[in-house]
């Protein structure tokens, strides 16, 4: 075979004529068949005998310049060289080499190189370093005129050639081995195919990466809520698993964390984090596939259906990520647990009434935190409503409010009252105002509800847990009232120093009582009040003891008297104060907590008695004298003056030695 039409190079050997001289002339033909000279023109050569010898044995080129030598010679026919040598006796000698062919082109390969083990999954990416496993996307074929005589192989990277080409024995194993690659590094491989006729031609694989590192550490949480890991739910047919990378970068997640790039994950439900018996087997979840699901290289999430969960069970996520290497990281999640119970409600409080005195009144609300063994608590909804468990008021979760978070135990509502026109005189209309802590400021008001007036209020709180659950609590009424309470009797009334109890009736009669205006005990007090009433009812009586009626009691603070219109001999906690007058005061509260303030008409301390004094036998004070002249009249005269409170006198006149004689 030759790949060059233009020339054709020749030897000759061994030709000689013992009996005669040679010729000199020699004819070199090129034909199809031996002897012609179809091809090429006959190429004439003389010589004398001395050139001729010179002939033998030595290489020859035979060229043909005055055409296209390709169009000359015909490609894959037999092409005949003979060389005619012409002896001094007329005898003539053909001799013809052995019969060539003509290829021109380069052999064209139709299986393309790339890597892996098998031929129908390529690889980009492997975990070996020591060697490079190579295939065909399909069985070798080529298309060539002259048979193949070698194949080389070559290994390339970034910087070049890596491995100079060597010739591959077998072609079924195409295994190059003894390298010494860099992790990170591309690789490729060049395969050169050389026919008979001396052309190649040369195929590259499309290059792989060495990547002996299984894929970056991710994490695995269980349910839907991408916000958080979800430890409890109330569902024993399904379950949910979420997982992804968390690197970060000023791109936001970084792909594949930072590691090898992902092929494909495996997701699968157990009882024990990776380990035993999956409950639901390993489904894969390829990452092309992933745009119609959610999933791709960064992370997933996957639904479990028609699972068969056991309550109070803990079960586990497994998730695996695959590399296209075969590199595998698994990671399990912390665990779900099927929960069937509604959490255990803690104690509400909230007052027992809210005195309408402005347009905005404030409602304070109070909880203790729900309790859930299996399940967190995740918030809590509250609502209002004109009756128990309505939320015609107020309705957190439908008013555009969040959960208020978890460790929120207390809220504010704001209602918003006024008198309603064309209605009944007594009727009030209550609007919720939006927001209470935890929620969304901007949340609008609830409608307007129009309620009686002194009608109640019930405020519910719903805890509801992370597997969905709720248990809610509602509060005893709450009050809305604008009128103070009223006296029972016709005149309200506070007696100081004596403890009258007295029927309703009875005490409307009974505002003129005497009582005391003095006091002589400095550490004892005693008070009565007229009772109160209210349309709602009271909630207390607060009582104190001070020294001005219209503000608070600073001798004996406020201290609650129940539903009691009496006190008696209480201990003061200080001494009171001879000649200081003191008031007995009584705050009337209604359920409401709007108050009525009345006070005594006061009395003064004086715990010593009048000081010492002198009486004279004399209608002129001061003049004292020892002798009558008449038994009647008898004078006498004194001076007394209490420095505390005002005093009163008795006197009597005595004999010496004998009986009363007058008074």
């Amino acid at each position: 075979w030759i790949s060059n039409g233009t020339c054709v190079h020749y030897d000759l050997r061994g030709f000689a004529d013992r009996a005669a001289e040679l010729l000199p002339g020699i004819r070199v033909t090129l034909g199809t068949r031996p002897g012609a000279a179809d091809l090429w023109v006959p190429v004439d050569m003389t010589a004398d005998w001395t050139e001729a010898q010179a002939l033998r044995g030595d290489t020859h080129t035979l060229c043909n310049f005055t055409a296209d030598a390709n169009e000359t010679l015909p490609q894959g026919e037999d092409v005949h060289l003979c060389v005619e040598v012409n002896s001094s006796t007329g005898y003539q000698s053909l001799r013809c080499a052995e019969p060539f062919q003509a290829d021109f082109t380069a052999p064209v390969v139709h299986s393309a190189l790339q890597h892996g083990e098998d031929s129908g999954a390529p690889e980009d990416r492997q975990k070996w370093r020591t060697a490079l496993p190579l295939t065909y996307d399909t069985e070798l074929t080529f298309e060539d005129l002259s048979t193949p005589l070698r194949y080389e192989l070559a290994v390339l990277n970034r910087s070049g050639v890596m491995r100079e080409y060597a010739v591959v024995e077998d072609l079924s194993d195409l295994l190059v081995t003894d390298l010494q690659m860099e992790a990170g590094e591309v690789y490729w491989t060049a395969m050169r195919v050389t026919n008979a006729a001396g052309l190649s031609a040369v195929v590259e694989s499309p290059g792989v990466l060495v990547d002996p590192a299984p894929p970056a550490e991710f994490t695995v949480t269980d349910g839907n809520d991408p916000t958080r890991d979800v430890d409890a739910q109330s569902s024993t047919s399904e379950l949910w698993v979420q997982w992804g990378f968390t690197a970060q970068n000023e791109n936001g997640t970084v792909p594949w964390g930072g590691g090898p790039p992902i092929a494909y994950w495996e997701v699968a439900v157990m009882l024990s984090p990776c380990l035993g018996q999956p409950v639901h087997g390993f489904v894969r979840i390829d990452v092309e596939d992933g745009g119609s699901n959610g999933t791709d290289s960064r992370g997933g999430l996957k639904r479990f259906t028609g699972l068969a969960l056991q309550p109070q069970s803990t079960y586990f996520a497994c998730v695996r990520a695959w590399t296209a290497t075969g590199r595998v990281t698994q990671v399990a999640s912390d665990g779900i647990t099927p929960d069937l119970t509604p959490p255990r409600r803690g104690p509400l409080h909230v007052p027992t009434g809210v005195a309408v005195t402005a347009e905005d009144v404030e409602v304070e609300v109070e909880w203790g935190p729900w309790q859930d063994p299996e399940a967190m608590i995740v918030g809590y909804l509250i609502g209002a409503g004109s009756q128990p468990g309505a939320l015609d008021l107020y309705n957190s979760s439908a008013n555009g409010s969040a959960l208020l978070p978890p460790d929120v135990l207390s809220a504010t509502l704001t209602l918003q009252v006024g008198r309603v026109e064309d209605a009944a005189a007594m009727s009030l209309v209550v609007t919720v105002g939006g927001g209470a802590p935890g929620s969304d400021a901007g949340a609008p008001p609830g409608p307007p509800v129009i309620v009686p007036a002194y009608a109640a209020v019930f405020v519910s709180v719903t805890g509801v847990t992370e597997a969905g659950l709720r248990t809610s609590v509602v509060s005893p009424r709450i009050i809305l009232d604008s009128t103070p309470p009223e006296s029972v009797a016709r005149t309200a009334w506070v007696k100081d120093g004596v403890a009258l109890t007295f029927s309703s009736e009875a005490a409307k009669e009974q505002q003129n009582a005497p009582d005391a205006s003095y006091w002589s005990d400095r550490w004892h007090v005693t008070c009565s009040w007229s009772p109160w009433q209210d349309p709602q009812g009271l909630r207390e009586y607060l009582w104190g003891i001070g020294t001005d009626p219209g503000a608070a009691p600073d001798a004996v603070p406020w201290r609650a008297g129940g539903t009691a219109t009496v006190v008696r001999d209480f201990v003061v906690p200080e001494p009171l104060s001879d000649g200081v007058k003191y008031y007995c005061m009584v705050l009337v509260v209604n359920m409401a907590g709007i108050r009525r303030l009345v006070a005594s008409d006061g009395f003064v301390v004086d715990s010593s008695p009048p000081p010492d004094f002198v009486v004279y036998d004399s209608e002129e004070p001061g003049a004292d004298i020892d002798y009558v002249t008449t038994k009647t009249p008898v004078f006498g005269t004194w001076e007394c003056a209490d420095p505390h409170t005002e005093t009163s006198t008795e006197f009597a006149v005595v004999e010496e030695r004998g009986p009363l004689l007058q008074e």
